[in-house]
């Protein structure tokens, strides 16, 4: 029997070598002579002595969280999160299948860095930053999520509308100075002319978005002002769920044109051909199983909070008796609230006279009479405009007039760095999933949109939230670390003891701050993270010989030739670790003849096979060499 030992340097001191062969986690010693090694021989560990840099040695499953940005669910009621407005967001900082080696402040940055955020008050305001205590220790991390109150309203030279129809070109212009939205001169056939613009999505603290219809009013022709997500055109620019070929009698009455159902919007405020004032939205369409999605009419005017209640009876826009100009959205947390305004002058919101309720949430008023809460599938809402035509009324028809205009006068688009609806993780939670094609994704949206507190027709009532005194939406966000049975799905969150909040699944407890006009809400770790408990195992691995191991874990063949369990509960996660095993394990070199060795070429590995880069300072790693046994 042989004793070999090796070693990357002399010493523990953490001077560099300036040479990769030297490093505490691989490295290489070169005979002076040749060592020669009897064929049929084994070889075992004797002892390893290595230095842990306190460093985190996160794994996967230790690098997953939940965002939950909504109402505070009631734990004591099965299933309470189908009657909100939200899903657990899942975050991960971490790489599939690898382990990260991370100082507190490069977790701090990880998880900034990889924060994905879809409400647009609350994007590019997310922190995550390690603390340090009095003596200068790493005390734990503060979690920051801010919100932007800003209701400031203007049309923005940097806003542009596209294309926003399924098989129609785009025919029409948008001037970005004046606002004026303009169906463009031509042979065109009956279909509307469709724009969204997606450069900014609309503040959801309170934000409007104001429309001055009166031009093409004026001439008869059906026009369109809505809100929306973003749907992709590979999907015919609606959700990949909405049923287009599913037809209610009331959607069917709309008089929407030849087809209702030309072009996607969540809620849109419309002229039909009959001259009617329609207000239409994306819900549940109720079929018994909730398995579709369409439009349903809002009906106003049985609301009697409206200005414009008359029992069953649409507004005649087209005489428009009261001299209604312009339409105008706001939106206050979930509530959407609708107003009409006459004239054009400045005044109270931006009209001549003051405006005047066309429908909002009041729960003593019938479901169908107000808008649906803004869920998450619509966080980022943007403004749709249509324009439709006008004809002789001939067979076949003679266009009259296309060339009719539409002038935004009001909006409070949020100005976002990297804002991109187009973009998976830089627009919204459903143009997330949209624009990736995900339909595993979907799946979550389609949940969310087809709750029936979404159903006009089911007896459940929804408060929408609104906004708090300091103007913020009047959320109780929390950060999911480990499964939590009413926040679900979140059976993957496995960061309670990385963060620091051992023992809790759910943290929504947090301090508020109001300042620069963004509201704060700051989560704190309740104790020190222990970064020893999360020590991953590592492995001695013996390059340049012929040993034969099976890492099933990383599906390969390996020269692994011990195990260095530093995750056992006495062994301290910084510092000095020695270890010899209880037993000896041979393992054949599989040499048919004798080995002449020159060098010993050592690696410390995580079971991935991945170098253990947290050992610094001095390794020893000492071995046996024998001539197999004879059986």
């Amino acid at each position: 029997m042989s004793l070999v030992i090796t070693s990357n340097r002399d010493t523990d001191a953490n001077t560099p070598d300036g040479q990769s062969i030297y490093s505490a986690y691989s490295y290489r010693n070169e005979m002076g002579s040749t060592y020669k090694i009897p064929e049929n021989s084994q070889v075992c560990l004797q002892s390893a002595k290595v230095n842990l840099d306190g460093r985190a040695q996160l794994g996967g499953s230790q690098t997953i969280y939940y965002d939950w940005f909504g109402m505070e669910l009631d734990e004591s009621v099965e299933d309470s999160i189908s009657s909100s407005t939200s899903y657990p967001i899942v975050q991960e900082f971490g790489e599939k299948d690898r382990v990260l080696e991370l100082t507190p402040e490069e977790v701090a940055n990880k998880v900034k860095s990889t924060h994905l955020e879809f409400h647009p008050n609350r994007k590019d305001n997310f922190e995550c930053n390690a603390s340090e205590d009095a003596q200068g220790d790493f005390s734990g991390y503060e979690f920051i999520s801010k919100q932007n109150v800003s209701t400031a309203s203007t049309v923005s030279a940097s806003l542009a509308f596209t294309r926003f129809s399924s098989g129609i070109d785009t025919r029409f212009s948008y001037n970005n100075v004046s606002g004026i939205f303009t169906r463009t001169a031509g042979t065109h056939d009956k279909k509307p002319a469709v724009g969204i613009s997606i450069t900014k999505p609309l503040s959801l603290a309170g934000g409007s978005f104001k429309v001055n219809f009166k031009n093409s009013n004026a001439s008869g022709v059906a026009w369109g002002i809505g809100l929306s997500r973003y749907t992709p055109s590979t999907d015919g620019y609606f959700p990949q769920y909405f049923d287009q070929s599913f037809d209610l009698d009331d959607s069917q009455n709309m008089g929407l044109y030849d087809d209702p159902k030309q072009y996607f919007e969540d809620i849109g405020v419309h002229r039909n051909e009959d001259g009617e004032l329609i207000v239409r939205q994306a819900v549940t369409l109720g079929n018994g199983d909730y398995q579709d999605f369409g439009y349903r009419e809002i009906e106003y005017y049985n609301n009697t909070n409206s200005a414009l209640a008359n029992a069953d009876t649409r507004y005649d826009i087209a005489t428009n008796a009261t001299n209604y100009e312009s339409v105008r959205f706001v939106c206050s947390g979930e509530k959407i609230s609708i107003y009409l305004e006459v004239g054009a002058a400045p005044g109270a919101k931006g009209g001549a006279a003051a405006p005047v309720l066309l429908t909002e949430f009041d729960a003593a008023q019938p479901k169908d009479s107000y808008p649906k809460p803004i869920s998450q599938t619509m966080w980022c809402l943007h403004p749709v405009l249509s324009v439709g035509y006008t004809d002789n009324g001939a067979d076949p028809p003679v266009i009259v007039s296309d060339v009719n205009s539409l002038t935004m006068t009001e909006y409070s688009g949020l100005d976002l760095i990297g804002y991109d609806a187009t973009a998976a993780g830089k627009g919204g939670w459903y143009e997330y999933y949209a624009v990736r094609g995900d339909d595993g994704g979907l799946q979550k949206c389609r949940e969310v949109d087809l709750r029936v507190i979404n159903d006009p027709e089911d007896a459940t009532v929804y408060t929408p939230v609104v906004l708090n005194a300091s103007g913020a939406i009047d959320y109780k966000p929390a950060m999911i670390v480990a499964p939590n049975g009413t926040y679900v799905p979140s059976g993957k969150a496995a960061t309670t003891d990385v963060f620091g909040f051992k023992g809790n699944s759910l943290v929504n407890d947090g301090t508020t701050d109001l300042a620069g006009g963004l509201f704060s809400l700051k989560f704190v770790s309740a104790a020190v993270p222990d970064l020893s408990s999360t020590n991953k195992s590592i492995f001695v691995r013996l390059r340049n010989f012929g040993t034969q191991v099976l890492n099933a874990r990383a599906k390969t063949q390996s020269t692994i030739v011990a195990h260095l369990p530093t995750a056992d509960a006495d062994i301290a996660g910084v510092g000095r670790l020695f270890y010899e095993p209880n037993r000896d394990v041979w393992l054949d070199l599989n040499n048919a003849t004798e080995l002449i060795v020159s060098d010993f070429n050592i690696d410390l590995i995580y079971v991935n096979e991945q170098y253990a880069k947290v050992l610094q300072g001095q390794t020893i790693v000492v071995l046996y060499f024998r001539k197999k046994p004879m059986e």
